[in-house]
């Protein structure tokens, strides 16, 4: 994991987030680099943090037109609705925009929602998807893509769901990563927060 930590020079805040995008620039080339990888931005409020997610993510868009990449993104919201602040609206919102970008992974999705139909009905059904199911749905068709196309995904502030919550997807991203490198899938994620201890790695740069 490559961790971005800035905003918190004693020189005031707009140093801090000079001086920060400065070491962005280098650990973002080495994330950008590698086949796979988790970025991780941590920084107090106001620091710059959704800033620079958006100009990283800017950037890696424009660098991703023509080759063929999928880039995924959510930006979780407090003030939001349940669907803009809840790791269940992150994986809805995850999955749709994978399912809209890449055709060859949607029959994987139709059977297993066809499944859960027969399971529990179809038509006007009064089912929910588990969060649990989402979560090992997501990560099954990111890696059935990442097979065949780099895959980069962008969270912004995790913070802004439950403490519990944005532990839980912390561990399920550095999951995924580590299901990547077991399948060689070409998937790299950034993720942004304040400073509160969401994980501790001893891979942490």
């Amino acid at each position: 994991m490559t961790q971005i930590s800035f905003g918190n020079d004693s020189s005031g805040p707009q140093f801090g987030i000079n001086h920060g995008v400065i070491k962005a620039g280098f650990k973002y080339k080495y994330w950008k680099s590698e086949p796979r990888g988790l970025l991780w931005i941590t920084g107090k409020p106001g620091a710059g943090k959704s800033t620079l997610m958006a100009f990283l993510h800017g950037k890696l868009e424009i660098l991703q037109i023509g080759n063929q990449g999928i880039q995924l993104d959510f930006f979780f919201t407090a003030r939001g609705t349940e669907m803009q602040r809840t790791p269940l609206g992150m994986l809805r919102s995850l999955l749709n925009q994978i399912f809209a970008r890449d055709a060859t992974i949607r029959r994987l999705v139709r059977e297993v929602y066809e499944k859960r139909s027969r399971q529990f009905g179809f038509g006007d059904r009064k089912w929910k998807w588990p969060q649990t199911v989402l979560e090992e749905l997501l990560a099954d068709v990111i890696l059935a893509s990442a097979s065949r196309k780099h895959v980069t995904v962008f969270v912004d502030a995790l913070d802004e769901t439950r403490a519990e919550s944005a532990q839980q997807l912390a561990a399920y991203f550095h999951r995924l990563i580590e299901r990547a490198a077991k399948k060689n899938a070409a998937i790299r994620i950034c993720i942004s927060c304040r400073h509160y201890p969401i994980i501790r790695s001893a891979q942490a740069i």
